[in-house]
Formats: structure tokens, C-alpha cells, sequence
């Protein structure tokens, strides 16, 4: 059964340094099954002009549009992943997202999702985005370009795009215990808003509680309220 379900989630896009291995597959079930934690986090015009983010200079950004403009780069994901990784995406096209690609040397290094706010408000767990706001989703980095600085130019370049167009800010979301992740995040310029608790199958399923409180990594590596 399990395994089952492992293989659903799998290919919904959830892969990761954190769910590899029996450990990683351990995590992933236990927060996806019982209990996860994650951050939130905003990024406004201010707060990105106060960051300070050591840059990979070889990492360029992206938008795509349309699965037919992404057409190109699925050989890349599913070589980095594997065959199929992108099957699922055609119905988030239709969702009309956009896909923001980091690239280096015109191949795929990086990838996430952008949520655009609309007139009346697009709802998410936490927030309601309205013309002008962003919420990222769903990112990743391809296995063979971990650890090269890509999440962090990603988020540096994606951010000061946006805000170039008149945005007045950007929302994402951030495992808890995903250290580098939410380190590459606060060097980009985002800023921690509160945390949010989501309940699985196996306590109720999907009770998401919100704490509005200040959050940031303490020293040992976790991120904890202030």
C-alpha cells in the first residue's frame, strides 16, 4: 500500500534530496500521512532591496507560458528525474500558472511554479492573492545541479523580475525542516510571516492551523518562532 502511494506522490512532482533514501521516504509519509509544518514567508520591493545573495552568474531566468513553449525542455526533467516527470503538468497549464524556468547554459537547472493573483482574489491555504501578488510553488532544483548556488539565483532573479513589473508581493511556502531551502529563500530576500500546520490522513486530514508569528532558523539549524 505504501508503495503504492509513494509511487502517486512521486509522480505529482514531490522528489527531493530530503525524500531519498529509506529515511526520505520515511519523512515524505509522515508528512504527507500525519503531520507537516511549513513557513511562510513574503517578498515586497523593500525587503529584496535589502537582500544581500551571493549569485551564480551562470543561471538565467525564464517564463513559460504554455506547454507548447515547454515543449523543448522535457527531454531535460526527464533525463534529471525520470520519463514522465512532466506528464501531470499539462492540467497546471490549465490552471493558468506560469512556469519559471533557471537555466544555465540554455538547459534546465531549476523550476517553480508561479501563482498570479486575480480580480475578487485567487484563494490559497493562507493568503488571497489579488492583482499584483505571486505565490511560488512546487520548486526544484535537477539532481546534478544541487549544491551550485541555483535555488538562490532563481529566487534573486524570479523576484527582482517580478518586482520590475509593478508587483507588490510574493508569497511562498517552505518545509520547516528544509533548511537550505529556506536559507536560499531569506538570502533572496523573502521574510518569514508565520508558520502553518497541516494535519494529514491519518489525524483528520488537510486541518491546516495558521500561527501569525515571526519565524526565522535559530542556530540548530530549524526555524523557530520569535
Amino acid at each position: 500500500m505504501s508503495g503504492g502511494w509513494l509511487t502517486r506522490v512521486r509522480k505529482r512532482g514531490f522528489v527531493g534530496p530530503r525524500y531519498e533514501g529509506p529515511v526520505g521516504k520515511l519523512r515524505l509519509l509522515f508528512q504527507e500521512l500525519v503531520v507537516r509544518t511549513d513557513v511562510l514567508l513574503v517578498a515586497t520591493p523593500d525587503t529584496v532591496a535589502q537582500a544581500t545573495s551571493e549569485l551564480n552568474p551562470a543561471v538565467s531566468l525564464r517564463l513559460v507560458e504554455n506547454s507548447a513553449d515547454f515543449a523543448r525542455f522535457v527531454s531535460e526533467f526527464d533525463a534529471g528525474y525520470y520519463p514522465g516527470y512532466t506528464a501531470s503538468w499539462q492540467a497546471i497549464w490549465g490552471w493558468g500558472e506560469t512556469l519559471a524556468l533557471a537555466l544555465v547554459n540554455d538547459r534546465v537547472a531549476g523550476f517553480g511554479w508561479l501563482q498570479t493573483g486575480v480580480p475578487g482574489g485567487f484563494g490559497c491555504p493562507y493568503a488571497c492573492l489579488f492583482p499584483g501578488e505571486f505565490r511560488v510553488v512546487r520548486v526544484g532544483v535537477l539532481p546534478s545541479y544541487r549544491g551550485r548556488g541555483v535555488n538562490t539565483t532563481f529566487y534573486h532573479l524570479l523576484l527582482r523580475h517580478l518586482f520590475s513589473q509593478r508587483v507588490s508581493r510574493v508569497y511562498i511556502d517552505c518545509a520547516k525542516d528544509n533548511l537550505p531551502s529556506l536559507k536560499a529563500q531569506l538570502r533572496a530576500g523573502f521574510q518569514p510571516i508565520g508558520e502553518m500546520t497541516v494535519l494529514g490522513p491519518m489525524l483528520g486530514g488537510h486541518f491546516i492551523r495558521l500561527k501569525w508569528k515571526r519565524v526565522a532558523p535559530d542556530g540548530g539549524g530549524k526555524a523557530s518562532a520569535t
